[in-house]
């Protein structure tokens, strides 16, 4: 287990000894930290040092605002502001492992499916067709599923009214809509193939991105 595993689970462990509520506020700023350019271990450091300052204050009482401030974004932009940014080859690292990471969990998907339509329509299923709407269709979920993620990010520490709330989440699921519908879009319309891919090179491609991104994933930690 590495080091950030390790922290990560200490950090669990404290943190299920704080009230509900700061627990909720604790996990939102977490998230939110996770939109700048830091390391995994440097949010579970902060982590660590925010959820015992938050258990000193529940020990005498005082609530998280109390605590950390009524603004957590200044708090948090303010902690940052300390910690040393990635560097140029982590911050390649580190897009080069959510690439590889994506390309991981879609490569499955296509190639069942890409055997699906071969057995339909009584092809081999040896090899895979990959069509022009398939290429189109990752790259475009790839970039959507970083922009949703970091929205989130950018966004989990902005309360709202319930009736605010309420818009913001319908609004969030009429984006997401559309956004699934952009993503596959491509793979519906442009079925033309670009090339029959053998299934073993498909199961070592989905190896290799697998194999990438964990070395990666272990190196911007």
């Amino acid at each position: 287990m590495n080091k950030r595993r390790e922290l990560q689970k200490q950090n669990n462990h404290y943190e299920k000894q704080l009230p509900e509520e700061t627990q909720k506020i604790l996990t939102d700023i977490v998230v939110y930290l996770k939109s700048f350019p830091i390391s995994e271990y440097q949010v579970e450091l902060v982590r660590l040092d925010i959820t015992r300052m938050l258990l000193e204050g529940a020990a005498r009482g005082a609530s998280a605002s109390e605590v950390l401030g009524e603004d957590y974004k200044e708090f948090c932009k303010g902690i940052v502001a300390e910690l040393p940014p990635r560097t140029p080859l982590q911050t390649i690292a580190y897009h080069a492992d959510i690439l590889f990471l994506g390309l991981a969990i879609l490569m499955p998907l296509w190639m069942v499916t890409g055997l699906i339509h071969c057995a339909q329509t009584g092809g081999g299923l040896l090899h895979v067709p990959v069509s022009s709407g398939t290429i189109s269709a990752t790259l475009i979920i790839l970039v959507v599923s970083y922009a949703i993620v970091q929205y989130i990010c950018r966004t989990s520490l902005e309360y709202e009214s319930e009736q605010a709330r309420r818009k913001s989440r319908f609004r969030f699921i009429l984006i997401l809509f559309f956004a699934v519908l952009i993503c596959m879009a491509p793979a519906i319309l442009f079925r033309n193939t670009v090339l029959n891919v053998h299934i073993a090179v498909y199961i070592a491609g989905f190896v290799i991105c697998f194999c990438v991104h964990k070395l990666l994933a272990a190196y911007t930690d």
